[in-house]
């Protein structure tokens, strides 16, 4: 049995072209009744066919050979479908001539005439434009701002995050940050999110601020990494510390994470920096202020008996101490004398005079017929026969009476009969 070639309806012995942009359908000829009898004077034949459903259309490069299959000259001719699923939708609109041809939203276009659905942009784009014939119409989305594919709008990233290579938006990692909206990659970096400055932290990924190390602790790098505490003898004062300073000397302290330094109490010096304790004034040493400094000697005429102490003693008097350090005072020796305190000697008794305790005490004059020449414990006896006053200071003190005779300091011997002396001397 002979058919109709797709595109066209027929019967009779005779097919008809479907038209262009329209389906299935019938054909009708012209024949006029004359004499008994049917007969075709002008032999017109016509497909009535439907009309393609709204904006869909028959395939534009579908043609027909028009002549017979053993002609060589022959023409081609588009012809309309057969059935409505070959009504195709039209560019800018999805679906299919049986279903309906619907305008492409915003984020999705199709640039082909075919009954598919309309492609979605692509991650990384989006497009406002509705009814979109080509991809052209999916524009990229900024640094920081990102889409989903079939996007109508692109979105920036919150803070705490940066766009990444592949157009997501990523939480910043510990260490970084962002702190404004739409963050994104500056080659040759994967990311914008902000390494935290030396002396800042922050231990949650998504961060929007980096943390400054508390006094106490500082941190050298920039980046990832928490905050350290600063070794014993080691201090910071302030946040955001870099480094930090040693104690001076003077000072110390004796935990980790100290913001301060203490002053070495009185009677303790510490001559280095950093670590270390202060170490206590030794015996016969002090110090009077806290903090910097070193110990001193105890002066003359005074004494300490115990390690860290911030004063010397005073040596009472009677008393005394003549090397500077340690030491303690000494009693005044027999024949010298000391009424002050803090004596670094001790005074002789004068000539004349004598004392013979040790310590305390006054010298006491020489009595009549003795005499002493300084520093003396006790006052020596004039010659025999010889007479001297009380506080006599040398022996030629020591006078002959009257009625003798002899050089002073004696012997003295009596006058002769007939010789007389009225004079002592």
């Amino acid at each position: 049995d002979c058919v109709c070639r797709p595109g066209m309806v027929g019967g009779y012995r005779e097919c008809v072209y479907i038209p262009i942009n329209k389906y299935g359908g019938t054909y009708t000829r012209s024949k006029t009744y004359l004499d008994g009898d049917w007969y075709e004077p002008s032999r017109v034949w016509e497909a009535v066919a439907t009309d393609c459903p709204t904006n869909s259309v028959t395939d534009y490069n579908r043609l027909i050979f028009t002549g017979r299959p053993q002609e060589s000259n022959g023409q081609y001719t588009r012809t309309g479908v057969n059935t409505i699923d070959g009504c195709l939708c039209k560019p800018g609109f999805g679906g299919s001539g049986s279903e309906g041809c619907i305008g492409c939203t915003a984020g999705t276009y199709k640039s082909e005439l075919e009954s598919t659905s309309c492609t979605d942009c692509t991650a990384g784009k989006a497009s406002v434009d509705t009814n979109a014939i080509s991809s052209n119409s999916c524009q990229l989305c900024g640094l920081g701002w990102v889409s989903e594919a079939g996007a109508e709008t692109c979105t920036e990233c919150p803070v705490g995050t940066s766009e990444d290579e592949t157009n997501v938006c990523v939480a910043c990692a510990a260490g970084t940050y962002s702190d404004g909206l739409g963050v994104g990659p500056v080659p040759p970096s994967t990311s914008g999110c902000e390494p935290c400055v030396a002396g800042a932290f922050n231990e949650a990924p998504g961060s929007s601020t980096c943390t400054e190390c508390p006094v106490g602790s500082y941190k050298t790098s920039t980046g990832s990494g928490l905050c350290e505490q600063c070794s014993i003898g080691e201090f910071t004062t302030n946040t955001g510390a870099v480094l930090c300073s040693l104690c001076d000397v003077g000072t110390f302290n004796e935990i980790q994470g100290s913001s301060n330094c203490t002053d070495c109490p009185v009677g303790s010096y510490k001559t280095s920096t950093g670590s270390g304790l202060c170490d206590e004034c030794n015996i016969g040493e002090f110090k009077t202020n806290a903090g910097a400094g070193t110990c001193s000697l105890c002066d003359v005429g005074t004494f300490n008996v115990q390690r860290g102490s911030s004063s010397c003693t005073l040596c009472l008097a009677g008393e005394f101490k003549s090397d500077r350090g340690p030491g303690t005072c000494e009693a005044c020796p027999a024949g010298k004398i000391n009424n002050a305190v803090g004596a670094g000697e001790c005074t002789p008794c004068s000539a004349g005079y004598y004392k013979t305790a040790v310590g305390t005490g006054e010298c006491i004059e020489c009595p009549t017929d003795s005499y002493s020449l300084g520093g003396a414990e006790v006052c020596e006896e004039c010659a025999f026969g010889t007479i001297s006053f009380a506080g006599s200071d040398e022996s030629e003190d020591c006078q002959c009476p009257i009625g003798f005779t002899g050089m002073n300091g004696g012997p003295c011997s009596m006058c002769l009969a007939g010789t007389f002396k009225g004079l002592r001397g």
